[in-house]
């Protein structure tokens, strides 16, 4: 894959619709993905509170979702 010139994300999460507006990773799949990402920071900076529960749906729901995103990276490297 030829290297690109992509525009330097102002967040995390822009990160997905950069890489989605791309090509690199489907658009949609970009979208449904991003917000995670919210999540992340929530925990790590420790903004707000979390609720446990429904953070666990979350992630079991998404585990796939950073499976198929690994594979799509994957592809390009």
């Amino acid at each position: 894959m030829p290297q690109k010139n992509l525009v330097p994300p102002d967040d995390y999460q822009s990160t997905f619709s950069i890489l989605g507006e791309n090509k690199i990773i489907p658009i949609d799949f970009a979208f449904k993905v991003a917000p995670a990402v919210g999540t992340r920071n929530r925990i790590v900076h420790r903004y707000g509170d979390i609720d446990k529960k429904k953070f666990i749906t979350d992630i079991q729901k998404g585990a796939s979702d950073f499976k198929q995103y690994c594979r799509y990276i994957e592809k390009i490297i």
